[in-house]
């Protein structure tokens, strides 16, 4: 059943090696349905076309120039654009009075009427000439390189004697026909005339009417050299600058996790005139650059390098951790109505990510380049400039008819069946005019397919020039790929989509979109292995490619079949849409199931029929291997058919994402030697207390030993002392109790404290670094804060929130103590943390029957019994299945006042750590310089998830019993 496809009626021509056609674009409504890829197309097929044949289809024409009817046609005024994009010439003039006026408003009508066919003649006629070699060969990064540049070679120059070469075809056979002739002089001197107004500098003193321009000689050489020397005015003045050229480089870190560097870029531009020399894209120390998500603009002044064709860009510092992500670079061209140049990449520049890769080859993957005269509201009306085949090899022709689709987001329009027999005679320029319609004025790519049709059908896809109509905007899009017809050929396909670039940041980045189906193996088959496939999103589809489902290997149960294809980026919720041709019980069993799905529809249920049974069970889906997840769709909808004709449709859609490693390979990683991990703090000058630093590993934790305690310009710094201790997870930083700072403390800061502005871990010996979120952070005597390590596209450990409650039972002592406690987790501990207030001022005190408010992660101390002289300080670390706390003090973190533990009384502390998982074990310390006695009726931890556990400790404290481990109590003890 053939899709919903439509012929625009258009004009189609040649001259020389340029084709020439016209067309409307249709507006789709998004069916869902086969466009140029239906089954029933391709077991009908029957006919083909080959080079030896005329090469041209019923909207082919030999006539350059054909016969003018009366009255444009409707077609006609859609495929041309009106006289107002250029001129300020009124196609409608009866208002005229005089007669004079009313002559020139007749000879206005018929230049625009004849311009209709003719434009664009003497442009396909300048371009007609032979090639040149270019000095750069192409040079791909990689094998999947999405981002490839344009061979100089298939760029055409002027010819050394200025001549233009007769068509091979068309106008050889053309017959001489007066009116024919009477269209290429005014469409001559109408285009001359529009090309002088537009330039102040060359304008006669008196204005140049159309008559004066008629009665001008009719020699075609010399008005080629007057219409080139105006129209390349501008472009000589911007290639062939006198001194140098100014370059402003664009670079775009990407929003991923640890996208930033520290290291300074280096950047080669590599043009059509040469290369330029190495520049290094330095740091900037007051204000970092390449942070995540960060756009930072360098200017460059240097010899001109000419039009850009690709850049080398990257960094020397080898670690992991150490490099950066980029999105894209966008380089401005001078100053003015410069060249704006797009380089694609969305990649990591780390020895430890994906390839190793620190340096890149990008190909520009776009130009850009505004109007002169200021910017106009676009119509979606486009000249499309098609640069076919490969002149190296002179392959690359097609007798494949051409699919224009373009997009604006939600918004769709076609123009299909489009061929001219220069497609079949490459090297070669087609020249295309479409009018997409106003909804797309905002065009933000263009899909070109091709039909399979004839003896040729693939086609090579040099690059494409994109001419608004409207607004004089000019982009080049760079492709340099084929187009192949139902090949099997990993990563073969039937299309290419250009992404349209306007000069800013938000062009569809090109994706190489990797899949899987999941096949079922069913005892009746349902369908025929050859399906057809197509993605789509929230920014389109795709093209559509063909699978096949064949069972190969003989599975019994389900097997799978994996796909590649490029396209333009779909977005996040991506979908699968599957065309098949069922086999007779498959048709009864579609149908059935979308009689089911029409019922849920109307209803508004979301509920979708055949989730996982019927033919696919569900898809895998990612963008790229530097793309840290991938997309399971696991839900499956029929798409109900409204009549016969329609085609069977089965639709995958996201349902989850699962996350994925891009760390590089263990086969690729280079042999690491043993971590040598330093850590270098930035403190404000009027800190006194030194920071304790503790590092965190998957095999356990380690306190960091200080190098020296005196700051060198507010650096203090760290060496790790013993062995490995795994991939680091978090960092812990507390208050060294043992030591201070060796510096002179500020009589005007009224409490001990330190003001940490900035935290930098690397390990000296292999050059890994490890990213931290914002580390400014004040701490007092107290005060415990841990910082999760941020590695490459790996998530961080979430920080939660810690309860602990403490019920003492009894509590005597003559001066108040400080608790801290630790919890331990099956993923690490949180550190010793402080039973009170960080700045220790005032200590927490235990008293009997006193119960204070619980906050998140609250430990309660319960006193039963408490003597003493003089208070003492509590400590406690709670310990669960991923680690513990760390001994946190029971109290004020700056320990200036010691928590008293009256008899009798319940005291609870709050503190935040990063989460240990369930918990298993508490352990208490306390601290006091003369005889206590502290006797706890029991400890309870209550947990962000609302659980809560409880200790009981067989023996009090005193000042030889001052520190007890104690394990969660049982289920069957608290009953």
């Amino acid at each position: 059943m053939p899709g919903q496809r439509s012929s625009i009626p258009g004009k189609s021509g040649s001259v020389g090696g340029i084709s020439n056609n016209s067309a409307s674009a249709e507006n789709d409504s998004d069916s869902g349905r086969p466009r140029s890829t239906d089954f029933e197309e391709d077991a009908k097929e029957s006919t083909t076309r080959t080079t030896t044949e005329s090469g041209r289809t019923e909207m082919d024409s030999d006539d350059d120039y054909p016969e003018l009817n009366g009255e444009l046609s409707g077609a006609d005024s859609i495929e041309s654009p009106p006289p107002s994009r250029e001129s300020k010439v009124s196609v409608h003039s009866e208002a005229a009075t005089s007669v004079a006026e009313q002559k020139m408003a007749r000879k206005e009508r018929a230049a625009v009427t004849i311009q209709a066919y003719t434009r664009g003649h003497l442009t396909r006629k300048k371009l007609k000439r032979p090639q040149t070699p270019g000095p750069f060969p192409r040079e791909m990064e990689e094998e999947d390189l999405d981002y490839s540049e344009p061979e100089q070679s298939e760029h055409f120059t002027e010819p050394e004697d200025n001549e233009i070469e007769e068509p091979e075809q068309g106008e050889a056979a053309d017959e001489p026909i007066t009116r024919e002739e009477a269209a290429v002089t005014i469409q001559k001197h109408w285009r001359g005339y529009e090309v002088r107004k537009n330039l102040p500098e060359k304008q006669p003193e008196t204005p140049v009417n159309l008559e004066e321009g008629l009665i001008d000689t009719d020699d075609e050489n010399e008005l080629h050299e007057t219409l080139e020397s105006g129209m390349s005015r501008e472009v000589d003045k911007e290639e062939s600058p006198d001194g140098p050229m100014t370059y402003m480089v664009r670079i775009f870190t990407g929003n991923r996790w640890a996208a930033d560097t520290e290291a300074d870029l280096h950047i080669v531009l590599h043009g059509e005139d040469g290369d330029s020399e190495k520049r290094i894209l330095q740091q900037d120390s007051q204000n970092p650059r390449f942070v995540q998500g960060q756009v930072d603009d360098f200017l460059l002044v240097m010899p001109s390098v000419g039009k850009l064709r690709k850049i080398t860009i990257g960094h020397d510092h080898r670690g992991y951790g150490a490099g950066l992500f980029i999105d894209q670079v966008i380089i401005v061209e001078g100053s003015g109505n410069g060249r704006v140049y797009l380089f694609q990449c969305y990649k990591w520049f780390d020895s430890g990510q994906v390839d190793g890769k620190l340096e890149r080859v990008l190909n520009c993957t776009a130009t850009y380049q505004g109007p002169l005269n200021g910017l106009k509201k676009s119509q979606g009306r486009w000249e499309l400039l098609l640069h076919n085949g490969q002149a190296s090899t002179g392959l690359g022709a097609t007798t494949s008819n051409l699919n224009l689709f373009g997009y604006s987001h939600d918004v769709m329009a076609k123009s299909i069946d489009i061929y001219d027999n220069t497609l079949a005679q490459v090297p070669s320029v087609s020249l295309i005019q479409v009018d997409f319609g106003a909804e797309l004025a905002n065009l933000t790519k263009v899909r070109v397919e091709i039909d399979g049709s004839g003896d040729m059908p693939d086609y090579y896809l040099d690059y494409v020039e994109l001419n608004d109509l409207d607004t004089d905007e000019k982009i080049e899009v760079t492709m340099a790929k084929w187009l192949r017809w139902n090949s099997e050929d990993k990563g073969a396909q039937a299309f290419r989509e250009l992404v349209v670039f306007k000069g800013t940041p938000d062009a569809l980045p090109l994706c190489t979109y990797e899949g899987k189906l999941r096949v079922l193996v069913n005892k009746i088959a349902l369908c025929h292995p050859n399906v057809k496939v197509e993605l789509f999103g929230e920014n389109g589809e795709s093209g559509i490619f063909p699978v096949s489902l064949e069972n190969k290997d003989g599975k019994k149960d389900k097997f799978d079949v994996s796909f590649r294809i490029e396209a333009a980026s779909l977005g996040r919720n991506i979908g699968i849409r599957i065309y098949f041709d069922p086999t007779e019980q498959g048709a009864a069993i579609y149908d059935g199931l979308g009689e089911v799905q029409r019922i849920f529809d109307k209803l508004g249920v979301e509920n979708a029929v055949g989730d996982g049974c019927f033919i696919i069970q569900h898809g895998l889906i990612r963008e790229s291997t530097h793309t840290p997840y991938r997309m399971v769709l696991e839900q499956s909808r029929i798409v109900p058919r409204v009549d016969e004709s329609d085609s069977f449709v089965l639709e995958l859609r996201t349902t989850r994402m699962e996350g994925l490693s891009t760390k590089i390979s263990k086969s690729k990683m280079p042999k690491k030697k043993t971590p040598n991990w330093i850590v270098s703090m930035l403190i404000d000058e009027r800190s006194t207390l030194l920071p304790a630093v503790t590092l965190c590993g998957a095999d356990g934790s380690e306190q960091m030993q200080c190098l020296d305690t005196t700051p060198v310009d507010g650096l203090i710094s760290y060496q790790q002392k013993s062995d490995n201790i795994g991939e680091i997870k978090k960092i812990r930083i507390s208050i060294d109790r043992g030591q201070r700072l060796n510096v002179l403390p500020d009589e005007e800061m009224p409490k001990p404290r330190v003001l940490i502005k900035k935290i930098r871990v690397n390990d000296g010996a292999n050059g890994d670094i490890i990213h931290f979120p914002a580390a400014t952070a004040e701490f007092f005597e107290y005060s415990v804060v841990e910082y999760p390590a941020i590695w490459p596209d790996v998530q961080p450990i979430e920080s939660v929130y810690y309860e602990i409650t403490v019920s003492t039972e009894d509590s005597r002592t003559q001066m108040p103590f400080r608790a801290h406690f630790k919890i331990i987790g099956e993923m690490g501990d949180t550190g010793l943390r402080y039973f009170g207030v960080p700045d220790g001022s005032t200590p927490t005190i235990f008293e009997p029957g006193s119960p204070i408010e619980s906050v998140y992660y609250e430990l309660t101390v319960s006193t039963e019994d408490s003597r003493t002289q003089v208070p003492f300080r509590a400590h406690f670390k709670i310990i669960g299945e991923m680690g513990d706390t760390g001994l946190r003090y029971f109290g004020v973190p700056d320990g200036s006042t010691p928590t008293i533990f009256e008899p009798g009384s319940q005291k609870s502390v709050q503190f935040e750590a990063l989460n240990i998982g369930e918990i298993q074990t508490i352990e208490a310390h306390v601290e006091a310089n003369e005889e206590f006695f502290w006797k706890i009726s029991e400890v309870v931890v209550h947990s962000e998830d609302g659980l809560f556990y409880v200790f009981h400790f067989d023996k009090p404290f005193t000042l030889k019993q001052n520190r007890q481990i104690c394990h969660v109590s049982p289920l069957t003890a608290l009953l």
